[in-house]
């Protein structure tokens, strides 16, 4: 009996050694991506430019890799959205963004790659896109409120170059609207003022106008300017609320 358990046992070993062998033959190894570990920040001093980025998808695997790539924006391109990857190949994958429209902007964009790795089926990547000034306002807009008339506050705008090879000063600056004076007090190098003020014998009534910094590609960046011109002693709020004991009531400031 132990001899045909013995035989029954070295009969069975080579047996159920083939039947693991057909089993790993005909089982094929999974696709596997490999994924750059990116987060993009692109930049461009030109408002509404294309900003172009690369990156590789690669199969690690031993089946092809299907793939698609997505974005969270509009502004974006992908070439190609989709596509098989062969065993041991890779794809270059093109990004177009567009940076935002106006000097200062920012603007976030996710990138989504989806594939039939059973082990990485998705994943998210970030790109930050900004346009950065050439130059500096402070303020970027002047709310002058409620003015007596024939009173004429004064506001200084100040203007500097941004830090870095890019920085410059406005090649121009213009004023847009009625109601208000502005003249250059100050230019350097590193620094423009601006004096801007109320115009003098102005009626009473609301007055807006804007200030025009253009930059060398001729894009600008405005300061808002505006007033209310009323008569006598004016107060802002133009409303306050008065409260006691018993109730509250609503009062015109005088």
């Amino acid at each position: 009996m132990l001899r045909l358990a013995a035989i029954a046992g070295v009969v069975a070993l080579p047996l159920i050694g083939v039947f693991c062998a057909l089993s790993w033959v005909k089982r094929p190894s999974l696709p596997r991506v490999q994924l750059p570990p990116f987060a993009l920040h692109l930049e461009s001093d030109t408002p509404g430019s294309v900003v172009d980025a690369r990156f590789k998808l690669t199969n690690v695997g031993g089946s092809p890799l299907d793939f698609t790539v997505t974005t969270s924006c509009g502004c974006t391109t992908v070439k190609p959205q989709s596509g098989v990857i062969a065993p041991g190949e890779a794809q270059e994958v093109e990004l177009g963004v567009r940076i935002p429209d106006a000097f200062g902007g920012q603007r976030a964009v996710t990138v989504a790659i989806q594939s039939n790795d059973p082990l990485n089926p998705f994943a998210r990547y970030l790109i930050q896109t900004e346009c950065p000034a050439p130059f500096a306002v402070a303020p970027q807009a002047v709310h002058f409120g409620n003015v007596r008339e024939g009173d004429r506050p004064k506001v200084q705008i100040v203007v500097k170059p941004t830090a870095g090879a890019r920085g410059r000063l406005p090649e121009t600056w213009s004023l847009s609207g009625s109601g208000f004076d502005v003249e250059e007090e100050h230019c350097s190098a590193t620094e423009l003022r601006i004096g801007a003020a109320p115009a003098a014998s102005l009626g009473r009534g609301y007055y807006h106008a804007v200030v025009n910094f253009r930059a060398r590609d001729g894009h600008t960046m405005p300061v808002v300017l505006d007033a209310t011109i009323c008569g006598g002693l004016s107060t802002a709020p133009a409303y306050l609320r008065l409260q006691n004991i018993r109730d509250a009531e609503i009062g015109r400031a005088s």
